[in-house]
């Protein structure tokens, strides 16, 4: 143990002498993305690298607090009406934007038009559908947005066309970002465009292909940043990555599973590794309209040839917890004492063969990185130890987005992250029917009784009935089994040690670097 006490000392020691400690910038936090930034405009934003970026540049009229309760943002403060439809907010007094231009009701008011106009097509309109009128604005059957009025510059009233138990976690996300009027009326942004922002950070430099350096906005209202500058560098390779990291020229990155036990062995680094539950589900989804994926039969028995904690312990380290259903824990609507599809791999077997499937091809879609190859590679592994025939198709990332749009695909392992905070984001999106397969709904599952418990919850306020609700749905769609629902995976950093106060957030769009500093 004193051995590995003086190595650790000596290897830190090394680190902080090493070249790239030397001549590094430390007032600029230094992190790495694994691909290049497709828009800085919120309203086209729909991934989670996206969302974080957004964070950090874009204001919103609330956004979640360390410890996942709706703050105040832009808005300093809120009343909710007695009828449950209407929000009055009150801006913030002195906020501005990144130019130092003030951030007003109207600024709100030109941004939401923006993200629901159909100029713009915004991915995420439905973030804003539920305001009065929003729907025929967005199909251009009305002028303006009727439920939204401006009362003076510093107040806005809000009026939804039902009450709504999610309208404040839905206002977090990059759809509802507040940009100037000015900039609001523009229709569409090339990633080349930099925009006025109104966060905490706005973007001094973009580099295609090598980094966006954000620097702190003097403007901003809330806490301001302790460092100068945030730089991202873009690093496909998660090779390419921990060595970047490990020679100091990255003070924090998410930890790849194939660099897990290397980081966590090392007496050096272990002390320094964060982890936090993360609020994701990874699962197997089939495509319901192709056959041998639209018999439900099929599907329990698939389901249940998967041993999730085989994976979760041999190939994912113990990196995540494994799934009884969609929803994670610490979620609205997750329940400890549900068990979900039991696994029984001879039942499963069983099962293939009374439905005369067995030795069937088929295949598992995978986007083409080499940690998602190796979980599908298992997962085709159990399921041939069921008795299907299953080999794995890895494709870049354009085409796998394009298949799954498209519904060209048997099987697919992917994952669906939390926009918001709230059960009702594992399961509107994913099993509300979907005539197009939009929103997260790949594998065209369709189930009117769920439809309608997804209806019933959007309009209930009271936390815990809502999460009933969603507890029946659950129910549903874990017997149905249009997906399998693999594991929640956890998200694990590595920090620098020069590297202080630096916390990781459930909440992806949480985190936005205002306490960490950098002490040489």
């Amino acid at each position: 143990m004193l051995a590995a006490l003086v190595l650790a000392a000596i290897a830190v020691a090394a680190l902080w002498h090493s070249p790239a400690w030397r001549t590094r910038s430390w007032d600029t936090l230094e992190l790495a993305i694994g691909d290049n930034i497709t828009t800085f405009d919120p309203a086209l934003i729909k991934d989670v690298s996206g969302g974080r970026l957004a964070a950090l540049l874009y204001p919103n009229l609330v956004k979640y607090g360390d410890d996942e309760k709706i703050t105040p943002d832009a808005a300093d403060r809120w009343v909710v009406g007695a009828d449950a439809r209407t929000y009055t907010f009150y801006m913030r007094e002195g906020a501005r934007f990144s130019d130092g231009s003030p951030l007003t009701s109207r600024d709100v008011a030109a941004s939401f038009e923006r993200a629901l106009s159909g100029a713009v097509a915004s991915p995420r309109a439905w973030v804003l559908l539920g305001i009065r009128g929003a729907q025929a604005f967005h199909e251009g059957r009305a002028g303006s947005l009727e439920g939204v009025t401006c009362q003076g510059p510093a107040e806005i009233r809000i009026t939804l066309e039902r009450p709504s138990g999610t309208f404040l976690s839905l206002l977090t996300m990059p759809a509802a970002a507040i940009l100037p009027a000015a900039t609001a009326r523009k229709p569409f942004w090339g990633v080349d465009t930099l925009p006025t922002a109104g966060g905490p950070w706005r973007i001094r430099k973009l580099e295609p292909d090598v980094a966006v350096t954000l620097e702190a906005n003097p403007f901003y209202f809330g806490d301001k940043p302790k460092l100068a500058a945030v730089r991202f560098r873009i690093i496909k390779n998660p090779f390419a990555m921990a060595a970047e990291f490990r020679q100091g020229r990255l003070d924090v990155i998410d930890v790849p599973d194939s660099f897990d036990s290397f980081f966590r062995q090392n007496g050096t680094w272990q002390p320094l590794m964060d982890s936090v539950e993360g609020q994701n589900t990874f699962y197997l989804g089939f495509n319901c309209t192709r056959a041998p994926f639209d018999n439900r039969d099929f599907r329990r028995a698939a389901a249940m040839a998967i041993d999730r904690k085989s994976i979760i312990d041999g190939v994912l380290r113990g990196r995540a917890t494994a799934a009884v259903g969609p929803i994670p824990p610490g979620v609205s609507g997750y329940d400890a004492a549900f068990k979900g599809l039991p696994f029984d791999r001879e039942a499963a077997k069983a099962e293939f063969m009374r439905l005369g499937v067995a030795g069937r091809p088929l295949e598992i879609l995978v986007m083409a990185n080499a940690d998602s190859i190796v979980v599908a590679q298992a997962i085709a592994g159990q399921l041939k130890a069921a008795g299907l025939t299953v080999e794995v198709a890895a494709r870049e990332r354009g085409t796998f987005k394009s298949l799954l749009a498209k519904g060209d695909f048997d099987m697919v392992y992917y994952s669906w992250v939390a926009d918001y905070a709230d059960g009702e984001n594992f399961l509107a999106p994913l099993f509300g029917t979907s005539a197009d397969r939009g929103g997260g709904n790949y594998t065209a599952y369709s189930n009117l009784e769920v439809d309608a418990l997804i209806a019933k919850a959007a309009t209930t306020t009271a936390d815990a009935e809502r999460a009933e609700i969603y507890g029946k749905i659950v129910g549903i769609v874990v017997n149905d089994a249009p997906r399998v629902f693999l594991w929640h995976a956890k998200r694990i950093t590595v920090r620098q040690p020069w590297v202080k106060g630096w916390a990781l957030q459930h909440v992806y769009n949480a985190q936005r670097f205002a306490g960490v500093s950098l002490q040489r």
